[in-house]
């Protein structure tokens, strides 16, 4: 019976790479990859702007490979004037990854006007994660800094679809959670299309710097009852372990008795 109310997330797991900790030598699934600068960006041969790549082999390089995101809208990137000297022949190249996300892990982070990049920094999912199903998609993110627009899609098809409801709190100098609930009637004409994720510093940025970490994607093949979500708030994956399934319905009822006063 809980499994209809709370379901498992879709796509099976989590999404590729949502903790951006995948890290490898170039041309490799087997050898990561450990730095202590940063990045120019994202994607397959991603070249290191600080620093160097110690890889798991015991040798040492410039470049590394980081699935699961590619440069998004690279018109708009190169149009923005790119970012600083970076090659603007590769959109892969906007942001970076660095280890200062949440707990000290890697993250994604896209500078602002305030530091010379009005371009901001884009990237997407690089290759669906299944396709649009009817029900509810919980996008989610956490992010800090001072770079604004924040932007987190889910896109269908490449087009970006409406949510039915957003928390976009106030940046400050913690690590918030972004989130974004699409429903059936965000889902209308799209069902079929391929689902990827855009996030980032949109264009025409301001401000100095935002770091991303911690993607999700949750998916609820039949709406969630209202019961359920006055009472679990924002709070869905109680148990906090990038599923939902009945160790969340387990924890819920214990929170509501803990804490709900009786109606």
């Amino acid at each position: 019976m809980a499994e209809n109310w709370l379901a498992a997330p879709a796509p099976p797991g989590t999404v590729l790479n949502g903790d951006f900790e995948e890290i490898y030598k170039p041309g490799s699934v087997a050898i990561t990859a450990d730095f202590s600068g940063w990045t120019q960006g994202v994607g397959p041969d991603t070249l290191m702007d600080s620093g160097t790549a110690n890889y798991s082999d015991g040798t040492a390089g410039d470049w590394v490979d980081i699935p699961g995101w590619i440069g998004a809208d690279p018109e708009g990137w190169v149009a923005g004037g790119g970012t600083y000297e970076r090659d603007v022949n590769f959109p892969n190249r906007q942001g970076s990854i660095q280890a200062s996300g949440v707990d000290g892990s890697y993250c994604y982070l896209a500078n602002g006007g305030d530091w010379g990049n009005p371009a901001g920094g884009l990237i997407v999912s690089d290759a669906p994660l299944g396709n649009v199903t009817d029900g509810t998609y919980t996008l989610s993110m956490m992010a800090t800094g001072a770079a604004t627009p924040v932007v987190l899609e889910l896109l269908a098809g490449g087009v970006a679809l409406t949510p039915a409801s957003s928390v976009s709190p106030d940046l400050t100098g913690d690590f918030q959670e972004f989130s974004r609930t699409y429903d059936s009637a965000s889902l209308a004409g799209f069902i079929g299309e391929p689902l990827t994720i855009r996030l980032g510093v949109g264009r025409q940025a301001t401000g100095t710097q935002t770091r991303f970490d911690n993607v999700t994607l949750f998916h609820t093949p039949e709406p969630l009852p209202t019961q359920i979500l006055r009472l679990a708030g924002r709070r869905v994956d109680l148990y906090e372990d990038k599923k939902i399934d009945f160790k969340d319905f387990a924890k819920l009822a214990l929170w509501w008795l803990d804490e709900q006063p009786w109606p």
